[in-house]
């Protein structure tokens, strides 16, 4: 795990990799369990009989259920000494590009590419790609607003 020790910096040095998050696990039961959660049940994410002759050859993961999971890879990637409280605040550009199949180990690789202070609280804009070990193209790609309270 990264120590940014000061926020200041990632103010000095924009578009710097804040790390490459450890992998976890996407298997059946988290996708069972985030399609309870949400409603999001069809076929294709729950039923691994159907969905071994769809185009996947299995269930794919929920395209939310992988963007929900960099909150996870983020806390496990870096930390920023001085802050109380981190906050989502917004995506942009969220583009899903390759299915997530069931049983594979993901993992984020996340750019700092700017910071907005405003007294004791800043935005944190990153860049992160959401990468499967199996897979030659990324899952994902979100550029991510973080809204931090500094002490």
């Amino acid at each position: 795990m990264r120590i940014i020790e000061d926020l200041r910096e990632l103010e000095q040095e924009p578009n710097q990799l804040l790390g490459i998050s450890p992998s976890v696990h996407i298997d059946q039961e988290k996708i069972d369990l985030f399609a309870t959660a949400t409603g999001e049940d069809q076929w294709i994410h729950n039923d691994p009989i159907a969905s071994a002759s769809s185009p996947f050859r299995g269930t794919i993961a929920q395209g939310h259920l992988a963007l929900a999971t960099i909150v996870k890879l983020e806390t496990l990637t870096y930390e920023i000494r001085g802050v109380k409280m981190r906050i989502n605040y917004g995506l942009d550009r969220l583009r899903f590009i390759t299915p997530l199949k069931v049983n594979s180990d993901i993992f984020a690789e996340i750019y700092s590419t700017k910071i907005e202070r405003s007294g004791d609280r800043a935005k944190l804009f990153k860049d992160v790609t959401l990468f499967a070990k199996t897979a030659d193209t990324p899952i994902l790609k979100v550029s991510k607003i973080t809204y931090l309270v500094l002490e």
